[in-house]
């Protein structure tokens, strides 16, 4: 039928508690995760992930932001098995340069329009996602994924 205007709209989330620095046998990575509860029942269309990380190289890809599947506490450093931080798969979703966007600012937006869709589904669990970098320290990425910022588009579902 008609679609109403109220039926559909843009959120923007802050990040859900305190990005946290996480070990693993691989090095450390950092923790940060939405809460995506308001959107139960709403059909995500787009979902993006935006932050800033100053003085990133412009030409090198040298970050990978990977899946949590497996609880952890906000605010402690806490250790996380190997196998919980996973790659995501194919599949569903994965971050390619393509999918990335960066600015000389530092700002970098990154689609994880099918893993949203996933979590308000239910799909998936959504225990947030961490991010590596060999070359920007934990200590900075936890500063600046405080600032991260989850932008959903959605229309009502049907």
């Amino acid at each position: 039928g008609m679609t109403q205007p109220s039926s559909a709209g843009m959120i923007e989330l802050a990040v859900d508690g305190a990005p946290t620095g996480i070990n693993r046998r691989s090095g450390i990575c950092t923790a940060f995760r939405f809460d995506l509860s308001a959107l139960s029942g709403q059909a995500i269309e787009r979902a993006i992930v935006e932050l800033e990380i100053p003085n990133l190289a412009q030409d090198t890809f040298d970050f990978e932001i990977l899946e949590i599947n497996t609880d952890w506490n906000s605010g402690t450093q806490t250790s996380v098995p190997d196998g919980n931080i996973v790659r995501i798969p194919s599949g569903a979703w994965r971050v390619t340069p393509m999918d990335l966007e960066r600015d000389p600012a530092g700002r970098i937006r990154f689609d994880v329009t099918i893993l949203a869709r996933e979590w308000v589904s239910g799909v998936r669990t959504n225990h947030g996602l961490a991010i590596v970098s060999a070359r920007v320290s934990p200590q900075v990425l936890e500063s600046r994924l405080n600032l991260a910022r989850m932008q959903i588009h959605y229309r009502r579902g049907d």
